[in-house]
Order: C-alpha cells, then structure tokens, then sequence
C-alpha cells in the first residue's frame, strides 16, 4: 500500500532487515534543552518516518489477549493523516470518532490552535511547518518497505513521516497513526457490527453502553455538521506515537490492530427491555429463527427465556493493543514487536540552521 511516489533505494532481504532494526546506522545522542516557551525557534527538530506491517503468520488464538481492549486517545492529539488516507466520499463530510471528540471536549479548538500558533512561529520557513508530511525524497526506509512487500509472511499497512519539533514528555503532543483497510462498511469505531447496531434498534432497545454510540445520544461538539451525512473511518491501524526528550529521545507507542472476530455477550446483562421486546417475537419462548439471523447471534439454548445467565456469540471488531516506551537515539532504526504486527520508527534530526543558497 503506498501513500507516496517513492524512488527505489537499494532492496533488502528479510534477514539484513532483521539487521538493520537491530542496529545503529547514525549514533547520536540527543540531549535536552529545557525551555519555558514552547517556541519553534528554541525546539530541537526531527523526522519522523513510520512502518507498520501485519504478520501473516500471526493467529489470535495463540495467545490469551485482553477482554476489552478501547481505543482511548491521549490528549494533545495531533490527526493530520486521515484526510488524505480516507478521504470522505462525495456528499459526506469527515467525521473524527467518538473517542476523539471525547479527548478534545474541555478546550474544543486546542490543537488546531496549538498546530496553528507552532506554524506562525515557523513563518518564511516553508520546510518547518510543524507535523507536516515527509517529501518522496525525504523517506529513509523505503528499502525496508519494499522488502517487506516482496516477503509472503509480512505486509507493510503504514508507511509515511513527518517533521516536527520535540519537547520534553509533558508538552510533545502525540501524533495519530492509522492505515491498512477501513472497515467503516462493517463496523462502527467501537468494534460493533453495523447490522448488530440495526437489528437491536428494531427492537426498540436504548441501552446506550450495549448498542448507541454517542452521537446517536444527541451530543455535539465542534465537529459535527448537521447539514451533511458523516464519514468516520474505521483503520485497520489506529493509535498514537509520541516522540520527546528526556536528555536522550523517547518513543512512545499506543497502536491498534483491529481485526474481525468474536465475542462473548452476556444477553442477561443488558437490560430488562430486551426481554420484553423479544417477547413478541417469539412464541411460547421460542425465538424466531428470522430475528437469530438477523442478528447473527448463536443461542445457547432454544428456550432462551429460562436461562438463568443467557450468553450469545457476536461479531465484533476486535482491538490488539502495542504499547511502549523505549530510549532511542537519533537515527538509528528501531522495532517494535508485537505476534500480530511489527512497527519500525527512525528518528532523524532536522537543522534548522541551513545556509541558505
């Protein structure tokens, strides 16, 4: 999946690859610079280029993973990729998800503020324009990529880098991360399936933590345009990167694979209503077979209603959570495993001093 007209570099095998993740191509330890004013002119600057790949090979049956696994966004959240990856079709207008709109409500214009206020700082410098994507010529790991196409175990869903300026850890803000499919045809950014969500509203059901995402609560916030259907992608990648300093640079990761499966819901748990709606769509307890395939639910008994706990098999969009914090140090090429996705950073200085020609 490219993102960019990348040039071809020198190809790699895996086995080099592996190599170069391990090891250091620039040695240079950063060390920090204390500053009350978050000002361009007085941060250290950086590049910033990613890879997230998928392993094929990776089974989620493996290992024991988390029961709930929600994608909760860190707060000075910088989302400046989505727009070109998932551009919103025609008549619809890009919508962030719930969670993020979450994240932003106490100052709802903080980081376009702060983006905005970072770029005044930078004006008559068109190459610090701060989180701005990398050029074709700037990318470093392009090789690494390729290899990873050519490979039948491993495919590359994020590619991509931008220019920033790094603070130490209270004021670097994070930068959102996604790629890979969009899943927005099948599941809403909570992981629900679409049809899940239509069948329970057909039985008239208001759980609000079961089956209503919060826009259909009726709140609103900056982001909503009434006037146009919305578009909310759902990546396949989804999270945050946050680089700052502490003496040396760190990394670190809150990524998201999500991918299609199945979980357990406790039908007894949600609520009285449920009951009392399927109540008239069976007949001496025993549920239509229309409504079970509506829903896609697999009862554990045919006389559901005298089942002290009633549990059924959904279809969810699950979430595999890497998260973590590493020392690193400019220029080297760093690998973060994970037994379903792998994701490679390199983080390079940028001079801000160049002599202009």
């Amino acid at each position: 999946m490219n993102f960019y007209p990348f040039k071809r570099q020198k190809r790699f095998s895996i086995g080099q690859l592996i190599a170069i993740c391990t090891s250091s191509l620039f040695v240079l330890p950063i060390i920090a610079e204390t500053s009350n004013s978050k000002s361009t002119k007085d941060a250290r600057w950086f590049d910033i280029e990613v890879i997230v790949f998928k392993n094929a090979r990776g089974n989620t049956n493996e290992e024991l993973w988390p029961k709930s696994s929600e994608i909760v966004y860190p707060e000075k959240l910088i989302d400046q990729m989505v727009s070109a990856l998932y551009p919103a079709p025609e008549g619809e207008v890009l919508t962030p998800p719930d969670a993020l709109k979450k994240s932003d409500e106490n100052d709802a214009s903080s980081t376009t503020k702060e983006v905005a206020s970072l770029a005044a700082d930078a004006q008559g410098q068109k190459d610090l324009v701060p989180f701005s994507p990398l050029l074709e010529n700037e990318l470093a790991l392009t090789s690494i990529k390729e290899s990873l196409q050519r490979s039948s175990q491993y495919q590359p869903l994020v590619h991509y880098g931008w220019r920033q300026p790094v603070y130490d850890r209270d004021e670097s803000e994070w930068v959102r991360v996604v790629g890979g499919l969009n899943y927005n045809a099948r599941f809403d950014h909570q992981g629900r399936s679409l049809s899940e969500n239509s069948s329970l509203k057909q039985l008239g059901l208001s759980q609000p933590s079961i089956i209503q995402s919060e826009a259909d609560q009726g709140l609103t916030s900056h982001f909503d345009t009434p006037t146009l259907k919305k578009f909310t992608p759902v990546p396949e990648i989804d999270g945050a990167i946050q680089v700052y300093l502490s003496r040396y640079l760190h990394v670190n990761t809150k990524l998201f694979m999500r991918i299609p499966g199945e979980e357990e819901l406790d039908v007894s748990a949600i609520s009285s209503s449920l009951s009392s709606s399927m109540l008239d769509l069976t007949k001496d307890g025993q549920l239509d077979e229309e409504y079970e395939t509506n829903f896609n639910w697999s009862f554990q008994s045919d006389n559901w209603m005298n089942q002290e706990k009633q549990t059924t098999v959904i279809e969810r969009l699950l979430n595999y959570p890497l998260s973590q914090s590493r020392r690193v140090r400019s220029g080297e090429t760093h690998y973060f495993d994970h037994p379903l996705f792998g994701v490679i950073i390199q983080i390079r200085p940028y001079s801000t001093n160049k002599e202009e020609s």
